[in-house]
């Protein structure tokens, strides 16, 4: 360098910086490409259909989610779909299984006839006019192997009403643990931004400070080029705490299933 600052070490860094910049701005390209591609699918965009951001991610979220674990997992019991789904399948199952267990008893029932007619064939001998008779009675019925048959196939629904029961507390379980690390993915995204904010403020003043120096000849282009990359960083970290934030909120309110409900 002209002004004695630099050596070739610091040219020949520098240089590497700088193709090492080249590669990275290739593979966010790409990844930006296979991004857009990826959300084309998703929302069943048309080829040619512009995409835009829709979401200042600078500003704050209007609300903060609740965080308790308890609470979540209830509200998550009574909105989610796939739970409601199976809580309606097994009480139907066991009113199933509880009317297949009525037709096992012996059957009591009560008849009655009435009848107008004439010649009425209760009358004999016949009379050729109207007579109205009538007649009350009970009468109790079983069989034997239809009990047997719906016993069987009482057990077999009681089976079906347990297998539904279980499934649907394994997936509570699920549920829950998918809850919980929506609120440690939001836990882990509240620090980033916190931590990140400070940290932003420190890579600007220190950036401020290289290049009033390097302005001055008393700072090299390999120290400003790396306050410009500690710089860049910070605010990515922030832009990525931001970002991560939002993806928590979101997989928290499909985990509690508030998005069904909504």
């Amino acid at each position: 360098m002209a002004n004695g600052l630099a050596s070739n070490a610091d040219v020949l860094r520098v240089e590497s910086q700088l193709a090492l910049s080249e590669q990275l701005t290739g593979r966010a390209v790409h990844a930006q490409r296979a991004a857009e591609d990826r959300l084309r699918t998703f929302m069943h965009a048309q080829p040619g259909e512009f995409l835009d951001i829709g979401e200042d991610i600078s500003a704050p979220l209007p609300e903060e989610p609740a965080t308790d674990l308890e609470v979540l997992t209830r509200r998550a019991a009574r909105d989610r779909l796939e739970l409601e789904g199976l809580l309606e399948t097994q009480a139907s199952l066991e009113q199933q299984a509880k009317a297949t267990r009525a037709g096992i008893l012996p059957r009591l029932e009560g008849v009655g006839s009435l009848v107008d007619a004439n010649p009425n064939p209760r009358y004999i001998p016949n009379q050729a006019r109207f007579n109205t008779t009538w007649a009350l009675g009970v009468q109790l019925t079983w069989t034997p192997n239809d009990s047997l048959s719906l016993i069987a196939q009482a057990k077999q629904t009681d089976a079906r009403a347990a297998s539904t029961r279980a499934q649907r507390n394994a997936l509570l379980d699920g549920v829950r643990t998918e809850i919980s690390e929506a609120l440690r993915a939001w836990s882990d995204a509240q620090l980033a931004i916190e931590t990140s904010a400070p940290s932003l403020a420190a890579s600007e003043e220190s950036y401020r400070v290289r290049h009033a120096l390097f302005l001055n000849q008393r700072a090299t282009s390999v120290e400003l080029s790396d306050a410009e990359n500690d710089l860049l960083r910070a605010r990515l970290d922030v832009v990525n705490a931001r970002i991560d934030q939002r993806v928590a909120k979101v997989r928290l309110s499909h985990a509690v299933g508030r998005d069904a409900a909504e």
